[in-house]
């Protein structure tokens, strides 16, 4: 496969940079991934199937407080519909003000989420989530941006799957929806107090004397 990526981006003469890049996400995707997952699967059903799923890192959704309160063939439900999403250090996971359509879990690496002012306001990592405030916001908008730090191995649940699985518990959601309003109160104080600080900044170089 990596043969054949190469081969392509040769062929499209793309630029050393996103060659360069693409084939390190190839590198870091598939260290580890020898066979095809979802065939053999596709031949497993019931208790093995469900201990097989679990077992591939799935089972991160057991450890999540809010989700904790759910039962065990729910959590079944949303580890299948989790999809494994990759990014390399550096990359944008998401961008504020453009509609949340997901959560994220961190299976692996750190993430830093930034205020709109560019303020950092925290590093996440294994076992944590972000992108919950979009998705039970009246708005539906990202308040926050969030940007790999390191490689990151994340898990996706999609608004959809989040809506039809989750959402539909009353005291689960009331959950989410607290820890969601005290990030993003959080993260606007925080916002504030750094507009504040870039003003006062401005204004002192505005006054003094050349």
């Amino acid at each position: 496969m990596a043969k054949q990526v190469e081969m392509y981006l040769n062929q499209k003469k793309y630029p050393l940079r996103i060659k360069n890049k693409v084939l390190k996400f190839y590198a870091i995707g598939f260290q580890y991934q020898f066979f095809v997952e979802s065939r053999m699967m596709s031949c497993v059903s019931g208790q093995l199937r469900e201990d097989i799923i679990m077992h591939t890192g799935r089972q991160l959704v057991r450890d999540v407080a809010f989700l904790k309160r759910l039962p065990g063939t729910l959590l079944f439900q949303i580890g299948v519909k989790l999809r494994i999403v990759m990014f390399l250090s550096g990359d944008i996971i998401m961008k504020i003000k453009t509609i949340g359509d997901c959560l994220y879990f961190i299976h692996k690496g750190t993430v830093a989420i930034y205020c709109e002012s560019g303020k950092e306001v925290c590093h996440l990592e294994d076992g944590d989530f972000f992108g919950e405030i979009a998705l039970v916001m009246s708005h539906s908008l990202r308040t926050a941006s969030a940007v790999a730090v390191t490689n990151c191995e994340l898990f996706r649940l999609d608004r959809e799957d989040f809506e039809k699985y989750v959402a539909c518990y009353p005291t689960v959601y009331e959950d989410i929806k607290k820890v969601a309003t005290t990030r993003y109160e959080q993260s606007k104080m925080l916002d504030d107090h750094h507009r504040t600080e870039l003003n006062m900044r401005k204004k002192r170089v505005v006054e003094s004397p050349e």
